[in-house]
């Protein structure tokens, strides 16, 4: 159905959604339309009101939000970035650039925007928060006509002047990559539209002969083999520390401790002492009374646990020889060659009794040495070897 829309002409339009889309125009607005349920015809929910006319739209799509990015200009002397909340309808930021912005494109990771410009193409890096940092300006021959992220975000291509097509890599700085010149139909009529296929080895362009379809890998070299992930960084979000019952107090001393030393040493008393009451257990929701060595055995197994989930280098060392306790260091985290065999080492010690004295001073000595020993090894490296001794 048509509708009222801008006091001037329309400029740009976006889905947002299958209910709502976004114009631009000439009145120095973008207006959000939904339709009507009733009869399908749309109708205005929110307009942003702007700096100049609204000739480029864009959405950032994140878990945590969508945001509205619109591309303004002002005459010739002007124009700005906005972004704008699609969720409550909140401004978020404004980026002022000192000439006219006709085009606005999100990369398909929505961590990046590709802003054309009068002199060439800016890149901005968007935050976690959604705020606009500096990446790098592209400077080619001849007016940007247009430009498309191919769909893996690892490379742009920019149609420019009147026969030129350029890759870039726009996750090192727009590095340059490769450029071709081709013949298009009439100079006059600014066909210079670009479009990638489903992959991001196929580009697709008007030509003199009609339609050009290119095979990037073959005609570029590039190397369109998809990047092996990186590995997750250990996170007490993890949705799977839960299992091993950790206590949100324990998850923070661990986490607080984490940046501050780089090693942790952990002394366990398994001499006859321990086999005393005045240990507690959790059970049912109640507090019950156990040796102190099962409470301590509990304890250990979780700090194991959390250790190696969170890839912090350790060692425990049981202080005392007897009763066939090996006291070689049981290495956890990420110094551990293999970790089940570590933590089968662990149980193993941990299922024994404990018997015989206390030489945990002696141990400490050690430990001291041991300490002392990695400094001088790490001088002349960045960092200061740190241990904490528990």
């Amino acid at each position: 159905n048509d509708c009222p829309t801008h006091n001037g002409e329309v400029l740009s339009l976006l889905a947002v959604d299958d209910e709502r889309f976004v114009s631009g125009g000439t009145d120095n607005t973008a207006k959000v339309w939904a339709r009507n349920p009733t009869n399908g015809s749309p109708h205005n929910v929110h307009t942003f009101e702007h700096g100049g006319q609204v000739g480029s739209l864009a959405i950032i799509r994140r878990a945590e939000a969508s945001i509205l990015v619109t591309g303004w200009s002002r005459g010739i002397t002007g124009g700005g970035i906005s972004l704008f909340s699609l969720d409550d309808y909140e401004h978020v930021s404004d980026v002022i650039q000192d000439a006219p912005v006709r085009s606005v494109i999100a990369s398909p990771n929505s961590n990046q925007l590709a802003v054309v410009l009068p002199d060439g193409l800016r890149l901005l890096n968007m935050t976690q928060n959604f705020s606009l940092e500096e990446n790098h300006q592209l400077y080619v021959a001849g007016a940007v006509r247009s430009l498309q992220y191919a769909p893996d975000g690892r490379h742009i291509v920019v149609r420019h002047g009147e026969d030129s097509i350029s890759i870039h890599n726009p996750l090192n700085a727009g590095e340059w990559i490769y450029t071709w010149h081709i013949q298009v139909p009439n100079a006059a009529n600014e066909m210079r539209s670009i479009a990638f296929g489903k992959s991001s080895q196929w580009l697709v362009t008007p030509a003199l002969q009609g339609v050009r379809v290119f095979d990037l890998q073959h005609w570029c070299g590039l190397d369109l083999e998809e990047p092996t992930p990186p590995e997750p960084e250990p996170s007490f979000e993890d949705p799977s520390l839960p299992d091993y019952e950790f206590t949100t107090g324990l998850r923070e001393v661990v986490e607080q401790s984490a940046s501050i030393f780089s090693y942790r040493y952990y002394l366990v008393d398994n001499s006859k002492a321990m086999l005393e009451g005045g240990g507690v257990v959790v059970s049912n929701g109640q507090f019950c009374p156990v040796s102190r060595w099962r409470d301590l055995s509990e304890t250990l197994r979780k700090h194991a646990a959390l250790l190696n989930k969170m890839n912090l280098p350790a060692e425990i060392r049981f202080v005392n020889a007897s009763a066939g306790f090996d006291t070689t260091a049981i290495q956890i985290g990420n110094r551990a060659a293999n970790r089940q065999e570590s933590i089968q080492r662990l149980d193993r010690c941990l299922s024994g009794t404990p018997t015989g004295r206390n030489l945990l001073v002696t141990w400490l000595g050690q430990i001291a040495d041991d300490v002392e020993e990695r400094v001088g090894q790490n001088q002349g490296e960045s960092g200061v070897f740190t241990g904490l001794v528990i």
